[in-house]
């Protein structure tokens, strides 16, 4: 039994002598990486770095956004009070999109390097990734480049390591420029906020390129009220529906947005007085069940029996 091991041992290494070969591999990195006996499990190794390392980054980030937020928060009450505004929102969250993105690249290239550090285990990525590569055009012209790069390389070590982590350093850099990304983003976002004030709604955009602006709320073109539930895959969420389209197709949200004072339905129904008032159009939502019953008790629920009149009112519940 030893013997048929041993004899297909030598047949799985000639085998891989031959592909290497034939992508034009140099027999002195054939002889290098054949030195070394198979390693198994490494997509589990690298993956379970990656993941370490991603959570711990993205911890980091959050908490780092998250700080950020509360310390200019209070810059943009200050000018939610300066405008006599009732409701306003802000968060610090769209940095985050690229800044996440980023940190799992760089986490997915720190798990290939650590993971990969043995020799053994970088001349078992290198036959895997050669002698299993998918006929695919992209793949072969890939495999192509990476050669060609190579070309000078008279050290088989150094050659073999510097093919592995070839991927590493390049999801390192796109993950550095996502990072990148984030800084401007941030540096917009905290611009970013909006203020519901009695006479309208002040937008200042995530973007430079637009211009902050007050929308009337007399030039609303419609509003939609309703409460809608969400229910898949054990997820239940039940969700105010109050959506005002301006006329130049501006929406603006003013539910779960903080108060300036007082409470949140205090301001709501300034607002509402003020469309209603200007004669807007108020309509049902139009997705799903716009007054879905299980929505409307959940809001009985979490409301006073005043505060749920009063809900029902903005909302235009159904009797």
């Amino acid at each position: 039994m030893g013997g048929q091991e041993a004899g297909l041992e030598v047949g799985a290494r000639e085998d891989s002598r031959a592909a290497l070969a034939q992508e034009g591999v140099s027999a002195p990195v054939v002889d290098h990486v054949l030195s070394y006996n198979r390693v198994g499990s490494l997509d589990a190794a690298v993956g379970l770095v990656a993941v370490f390392l991603a959570v711990i980054f993205s911890a980091t980030l959050i908490i780092f956004a998250r700080r950020i937020e509360a310390a200019t928060r209070p810059d943009v009450l200050d000018i939610a009070v300066h405008m006599d505004g009732l409701l306003y929102a802000y968060d610090f969250s769209a940095p985050l999109i690229p800044a996440l993105f980023g940190a799992f690249l760089i986490s997915v290239a720190l798990g290939m390097f650590a993971a990969l550090s043995p020799a053994s285990w970088r001349s078992t990525v290198f036959i895997a990734f050669i002698t299993k590569l998918k006929q695919k055009r992209f793949s072969r012209w890939l495999l192509g480049r990476m050669l060609a790069r190579l070309a000078g390389e008279t050290d088989p070590a150094r050659f073999v390591r510097r093919f592995v982590f070839m991927p590493a350093w390049f999801l390192m850099a796109t993950g550095g420029l996502f990072l990148a990304l984030s800084v401007p983003v941030a540096m917009w976002e905290v611009r970013a906020f909006e203020v519901f004030t009695p006479e309208g709604y002040y937008v200042s955009p995530l973007f430079p390129w637009s211009t902050p602006r007050l929308h009337p709320w007399a030039s609303a073109a419609y509003v939609e009220t309703g409460c809608s539930h969400y229910s898949r895959k054990g997820r239940t969420d039940n969700s105010m529906i109050y959506r005002v389209t301006l006329a130049d197709r501006t929406v603006a949200y003013p539910t779960y947005v903080k108060p300036v004072r007082g409470s949140w339905l205090d301001g709501m129904e300034t607002i509402d007085k003020t469309l209603r008032s200007a004669g807007v159009r108020f309509t049902p939502w139009s997705l799903n069940d716009p007054y879905d019953p299980r929505c409307i008790r959940a809001m009985r629920r979490k409301f006073s029996a005043d505060e749920f009149a009063r809900l029902r009112r903005i909302l235009r519940f159904p009797n």
